[in-house]
């Protein structure tokens, strides 16, 4: 055996060890548990939806006219840590969060769409 071919075997079995360990921790982690209120917010709770298939994260504070907040693609819920607690002196600020499962692109945009359209549009 050389020991160009040695030490190629001792790399990729060190790449092995450390993937199978790094297995094991994740399974003894324990699962953490699903926030009930944001950080940023604790006076208001994290409520959920499930409308279709898919099931939406919200919050909902404040009185008056409704006024709903829609984050991006790229963002989430905290986006509206700022805004959340001055539009709720004025208005009931509902915020969504579309929780993401998809891992493309592509497979994320076309059902996202079509759900928001029929959400907010009634198309």
């Amino acid at each position: 055996m050389t020991y160009s071919l040695l030490l190629l075997l001792i790399v990729v079995g060190s790449g092995v060890v450390v993937w199978l360990v790094s297995i094991i921790v994740e399974a003894l982690r324990p699962i953490p548990k699903t926030p009930t209120t944001l950080s940023w917010a604790r006076e208001i709770p994290i409520r959920y939806i499930k409308v279709r298939d898919y099931q939406l994260r919200y919050i909902s504070a404040g009185t008056g006219p409704t006024l709903v907040l829609l984050h991006t693609l790229r963002t989430q819920l905290d986006l509206f840590e700022k805004v959340v607690p001055e539009l709720s002196k004025h208005f009931t600020v509902y915020a969504l969060d579309f929780q993401r499962r998809a891992t493309t692109l592509t497979s994320l945009l076309t059902p996202l769409r079509a759900f928001w359209m029929r959400l907010i549009f009634a198309v």
